[in-house]
């Protein structure tokens, strides 16, 4: 019995960390939710003692929380925001005369604490970029607004865009204004090589993780899923020179990891979805047979193909363009992962 408890334990801890590491984390989450709700509603929100005992203890304690921790760092922000709200309706002060007006020294010190958090938030590209250093923030931001008023404004002069986007991504290498705008110019103007220097860099580093990918509710982006996506299907096999062993190696681990989201079935999906799903996990499929990355090639087929509806659309697609994805049902035969004597959708 203990050891049953040790592991749900264990279990619990490795789902949530944060609720491992700090037990009112999901509290002040649940708590910061409602207070959105109740504004959403047109009601006027109030924090209970202990509520806002909670959010001021959590503020002081994250002040300083790493930026790459993107849930907490956001939640800290929010919170901050909420406090914020509730030092003027309790003092009965505007915004700008809390820094005057505000007696109370725990509130000072909260107001100071906030103030940092949402600081560092808002500049949290920038922060990524250059550091925390106010100058080099301003100086950084100054840069990024003039090279936006050098964009042409016909947005059909592709190249010319493409030149100021590449010198934003210069200044700044995570630069939300530049990078799904390249992205998009570089598949259209078929600039492969940019294309795959920036989506794999995208893929590798951790800023993914915090910043491009990710959406309010802390998963996976959809833009950066989509384009995730369009990647594994631009990247046909059939051209040897697109992807090296190494980055081939990579893509499939991230996958597998912390991008597993990416290849997660969602209820929405439609038949497009479904065809680029399907013909990104075979192209990759294929990658890992080509550079005989065996164990992975597994890995993917039992982690992203198992499953009725990913082998339903692979059956169907294999009656209509067997050239393509014969290889690879047939592949999913010998893993048992569809019976050996299924037809291929007839």
């Amino acid at each position: 019995m203990k050891k049953l408890i040790l592991l749900l334990i264990f279990l619990f801890c490795a789902i949530s960390v944060d609720a491992c590491a700090n037990p009112k984390f999901n509290e002040i989450k649940d708590a910061a939710k409602m207070f959105a709700m109740e504004k959403k509603q047109g009601k006027k929100p109030v924090l209970d003692p202990s509520t806002r005992k909670a959010m001021k203890d959590f503020i002081s304690q994250n002040k300083n929380v790493s930026l790459k921790e993107f849930e907490k760092a956001r939640l800290a922000a929010y919170v901050g925001d909420i406090l914020i709200e509730d030092i003027m309706d309790t003092h009965g002060m505007a915004y700008e005369d809390i820094p005057s007006k505000i007696k109370d020294k725990k509130d000072r010190d909260i107001y100071a604490a906030v103030r940092e958090v949402r600081r560092r938030y808002r500049h949290k590209e920038y922060i990524f970029c250059k550091g925390d250093d106010e100058r080099k923030i301003r100086k950084s931001q100054e840069k990024i607004w003039k090279l936006k008023k050098k964009l042409p404004k016909d947005r059909g002069n592709y190249v010319e865009r493409m030149k100021v986007y590449e010198q934003m991504l210069d200044e700044c290498r995570v630069s939300v204004h530049a990078i799904p705008s390249l992205l998009a110019i570089y598949r259209y103007e078929e600039f492969d090589a940019k294309y795959n220097n920036l989506m794999l860099r995208l893929i590798r580093e951790d800023q993914v993780d915090y910043d491009y990918s990710r959406d309010k509710r802390g998963e996976l982006g959809g833009g950066f899923a989509s384009e995730y996506r369009i990647f594994l299907v631009h990247n046909s096999p059939d051209n040897v020179n697109l992807l090296t062993k190494s980055q081939v190696k990579m893509v499939a681990e991230a996958l597998l990891t912390k991008h597993q989201g990416v290849l997660v079935l969602r209820e929405y999906e439609d038949d497009t979805h479904m065809f680029t799903h399907v013909l990104g996990l075979t192209y990759l499929s294929q990658w890992l047979k080509q550079y005989k990355l065996d164990d992975l090639r597994e890995k993917i087929a039992r982690r992203f193909f198992d499953n009725e509806i990913t082998v339903w659309y692979l059956r169907v697609h294999t009656v209509s363009d067997p050239e393509r994805f014969k290889e690879e049902l047939e592949y999913l035969r010998q893993l048992k992962i569809v019976e050996a004597n299924d037809d291929g959708g007839n």
